[in-house]
């Protein structure tokens, strides 16, 4: 079978997006920082560019971003983006900048397409270089090539008669030792601090594979990342869309099914499902972070959200909807564009949207991930037929408007507000000085200011968009078109 290699798919196309801006909730996506086109400045928090960043993590000062098309090592600091490392001179065809393979001071290195960064006990950081298909090392302002010779191959060996194929995700252990996942030569890689490259697990070969039992014998499908929980490596074998796990010398499934072969390639199907380790689905998940308390977070990258694995091994769905976009607000109704890896500090998930060329971040309880409802949560003990007049249903029970019916306006849905925030709770006055309408719940006061746009009267009655109700209130709100019906489930 031809193999395609899809990982390489990623680096070239550029897609753009504008944010749909909305105020940041205690619930609430919000963009940290990048302004949704590709571009390259270092400035403040809201005012830097980004282009397609992947890996992200923290140190002791802030957050480190592999800036990958614009080839440079970023830094986030006291509310200020800065080039850690890295520098170009020419840009290509896609107005992305040229990159090279270039040692030296950092602010005149060269890097290909970084992919992922780490730091060791002593402060250093080490980069998976990956169309240099080496390793570099950023130490004392300087950069240096730690491993690998800059040409694709596979050879184990000294660092620098070492070769890698795309290495992408990385991890460090207690003594230092590097793990690399070495995407296109399908296997899991090791480097100690002097340089000894070995295979760790994986048998290497162009096409991938599956198959469990001992790491010399394992096959991987392009795996993308590594992580280290209690001395125990995880891999995130993405063209098989599986968490891997490698263990006294073996690997096994941790979480994911495998799908059917994808027609001409020698990948899986990937796809979408929550439950339980041995039945959820993933697709071409491509990185991912492990909490303290063994909870997983995993960037499910072509499914464009955000997954985690509990310690129990079930699986749920944190965040986005399925669909690329660029919405912030609500995490129900908040987007996503590919996104390619996470990280997390204090309370706050940030997540490296790639094809929206931002951080972004949202509140979770690593304790109690938040699972988004699906399909069958919303239909789940319903009954509906399709029928002419749109038909609402709030947590099971259909809504009876007395008079001003929902309606459909430029294709999309909008429903009198007031029986909505009343079965919510919620405490409902109307203004007509100011023409809005004022809300309360709890600690809760917000007001919908009358726009004729997406909140605009009718008959006397307020409408309001409701995906915007969704992102104001918190409420699971879902569009059925096939039954003509609108159905919600109540937030906190």
């Amino acid at each position: 079978m031809k193999r395609k290699t899809l990982v390489c798919i990623m680096i070239i196309f550029i897609i753009t997006a504008v944010p749909i801006l909305s105020s940041a909730d205690a619930n609430s996506v919000t963009t940290y920082t990048g302004k949704g086109n590709a571009g390259y400045a270092d400035d403040k928090l809201e005012d830097a560019k980004l282009n397609a960043p992947y890996g992200i993590i923290f140190d002791g000062a802030g957050m480190i971003i592999v800036d990958s098309n614009n080839n440079r090592i970023r830094q986030v600091k006291n509310g200020q983006v800065s080039t850690l490392a890295g520098t170009s001179e020419y840009t290509d065809g896609y107005n992305n900048p040229v990159g090279g393979l270039v040692d030296g001071q950092a602010a005149k290195a060269y890097f290909n397409k970084p992919r992922d960064i780490v730091r060791d006990s002593k402060g250093n950081y080490y980069v998976s270089d990956t169309l240099n298909h080496v390793i570099r090392k950023i130490t004392n302002g300087q950069v240096y090539t730690f491993a690998g010779n800059g040409k694709a191959g596979y050879q184990d060996g000294k660092a620098s008669a070492a070769m890698f194929n795309m290495p992408s995700g990385l991890a460090v252990d207690s003594k230092d030792n590097i793990y690399v996942a070495d995407t296109l030569n399908n296997c899991v890689r090791k480097i100690t601090p002097n340089g000894d490259v070995t295979t760790y697990a994986g048998k290497q070969s162009a096409a991938g594979g599956y198959e469990d039992g001992p790491a010399a014998n394992a096959k991987f499908n392009e795996p993308a990342d590594v992580e280290i929980y209690k001395d125990i490596v995880y891999v995130l074998d993405s063209g098989n869309h599986l968490v891997r796990k490698i263990e006294g010398g073996k690997v096994e499934t941790y979480a994911g099914a495998l799908g059917e072969m994808m027609e001409d390639t020698s990948y899986r199907q990937g796809g979408y499902q929550d439950g339980t380790a041995d039945i959820a689905r993933f697709n071409f998940p491509k990185g991912f972070k492990i909490m303290d308390n063994g909870t997983m977070f995993i960037a499910d990258t072509w499914n464009h959200r955000i997954r985690a694995v509990k310690p129990d091994k079930t699986v749920v769905t944190v965040l986005g909807g399925g669909t690329s976009g660029f919405v912030n607000g609500a995490i129900q109704t908040a987007r996503l564009n590919t996104p390619v890896d996470v990280a997390y500090k204090d309370g706050i998930l940030y997540i490296s949207d790639m094809w929206n060329n931002a951080i972004r971040s949202v509140p979770v309880d690593i304790n109690n991930p938040v699972m988004i409802p699906d399909e069958t949560a919303f239909l789940s003990g319903l009954t509906l037929e399709k029928t002419s007049e749109i038909q609402v249903w709030q947590n099971k029970e259909k809504i009876v408007f007395p008079d001003a019916k929902p309606l459909i306006k430029d294709g999309e849905v909008y429903i009198p507000v007031r029986f909505i925030l009343e079965k919510w709770g919620a405490e409902v006055t109307w203004s007509q000085s100011e023409r809005k309408v004022m809300l309360t719940k709890g600690t809760m006061n917000k007001s919908l200011i009358v726009n004729n746009t997406k909140i605009f009267i009718n008959q006397n009655r307020t409408y309001m968009l409701s995906n915007n109700l969704s992102q104001l209130t918190g409420m699971y709100i879902k569009w059925f078109p096939e039954y003509n019906a609108l159905i919600i489930i109540n937030g906190e």
